[in-house]
């Protein structure tokens, strides 16, 4: 399942992001490179973390 994200580029190159269809799941990095590896990664253990909490994973909007 793919999850759309929105990404912010600072002037500074730096980004930040989140995963609207995804409470609390963050990621950062100095480049956009790192961002989206970052963001792979945060997603990731969200949804372990969901699993062993035995939550409900969100689910993805249409697009």
């Amino acid at each position: 399942m793919l999850y759309p994200a929105f990404i912010e580029v600072d002037t500074d190159g730096s980004t930040s992001g989140w995963f609207p269809d995804v409470s609390d799941c963050y990621f950062a990095g100095d480049t956009l490179e790192e961002a989206w590896e970052d963001a792979k990664s945060a997603i990731e253990v969200h949804f372990e973390l969901l699993t062993q909490n035995e939550s409900e994973l969100p689910t993805a909007r249409t697009m």
